[in-house]
């Protein structure tokens, strides 16, 4: 989002952002500055203005204003406002099912290698970055159909050591490590695999969100079909379709998670009972 890396003409970004969203009110907690309810159709309206501004404009799209320039305008603050709070309006109307493979959609007809590449820069950005809550503010000057909306985020990441060296005691042990995320698989991959930033995984001992390809190897708006949406139940039956298999069928000696996604693998653990 911050450097407009879009790979999306205007009316394909319309149409990632209507992809898989229910035809139905979004929550009554999703309400604008005025506290006013908001709907999809609104935020989309202004959104696709938006995005339209920026994509006539910055250099790198079809326009001549530098990234520099266009990220001060007041298109791009809305544009990024309203994005970020659409996001938090899908989880909270629609559930992450719906909003973790919509986000993804966003990388449509990039390639594994441009996504490779910028969540490489991204990763490496914000490892130098302050971990920090950023709030945003859409500004009044590009109210539009929706109304001023404030968002917040968390910014900044760092790797953990802590759990990078367990995972090579168990390699070492001849335990195999997978990593089965509710991210998207090349970027999960870019930071599981490399040597800069400590765990070193093999590149298919990572599991995540897939889309499907073109001829041309370039994403399409479509998650990856009969393949599992990596939340809850669709862990532990990834599992069992892609892993299992390759390890006669057994259960996993060791389960670590850290978010509500991960509670469907602890299923997987062998039942002990305690007299």
């Amino acid at each position: 989002m911050d450097q407009l890396a879009y790979k999306l003409n205007p009316n394909e970004f319309g149409e990632v952002l209507r992809k898989s969203i229910p035809d139905k009110p979004l929550a009554d907690s999703v309400k604008n500055l005025a506290g006013k309810p908001i709907s999809f159709v609104q935020l989309k309206a202004d959104i696709d203005r938006d995005y339209r501004y920026l994509y006539k404009n910055y250099e790198g799209m079809a326009g001549k204003q530098s990234l520099a320039t266009i990220t001060q305008s007041d298109a791009f603050k809305d544009f990024k406002a309203k994005l970020h709070f659409l996001f938090g309006a899908i989880i909270d109307s629609h559930g992450q099912l719906v909003a973790y493979p919509w986000e993804i959609f966003f990388c449509a007809n990039m390639t594994e290698g441009e996504v490779d590449a910028l969540a490489l820069a991204s990763i490496r950005h914000s490892l130098q970055t302050s971990i920090a809550k950023v709030e945003l503010t859409s500004p009044l000057s590009q109210a539009g159909q929706s109304g001023q909306v404030k968002t917040s985020f968390n910014d900044g990441m760092r790797v953990v050591p802590e759990i990078a060296n367990p995972m090579h005691v168990l390699q070492r042990n001849g335990i195999d490590d997978f990593v089965v995320s509710a991210g998207f698989e090349p970027l999960v991959r870019t930071i599981a695999t490399r040597a800069e930033f400590g765990y070193q995984l093999p590149a298919n001992h990572v599991f995540g969100l897939r889309l499907e390809t073109n001829d041309k190897g370039q994403f399409l708006v479509q998650s990856k079909m009969d393949y599992p949406v990596f939340y809850r139940e669709g862990k532990p039956a990834l599992v069992h379709q892609l892993i299992a298999p390759d390890k006669g069928d057994r259960e996993p000696v060791f389960i670590a998670g850290d978010s509500k996604s991960d509670y469907g693998n602890f299923n997987l653990l062998p039942k002990v009972s305690w007299g």
